[in-house]
């Protein structure tokens, strides 16, 4: 019998073991499930930083996602 963190599959029977965490995952792991404001997002990136200090943030904690987001837009705007 398997030991550990495992599970198993219903229909195969077979037991599932998961992997243990990387650094990779561990150093992504803020990234994908913290909320920050745009500037504590910025601060990751140089280039996004300079931008962001130039528009008005935000203290509204967001995703990453939202940020990327955010930035896109904002980006192109200041393109046009």
């Amino acid at each position: 019998m398997a030991t550990g963190h495992t599970a198993k599959n219903d229909i195969t029977g077979q037991y599932i073991k998961s992997r243990p965490s990387t650094k990779a995952w561990s150093d992504n792991y803020e990234k994908a499930f913290s909320k920050k404001t745009i500037l504590e997002w910025a601060q990751f990136d140089e280039e996004s930083l300079e931008h962001v200090c130039m528009q008005t943030a935000t203290v509204e904690k967001i995703s990453y996602k939202e940020f990327v987001e955010w930035y896109d837009q904002n980006k192109e705007k200041d393109a046009s």
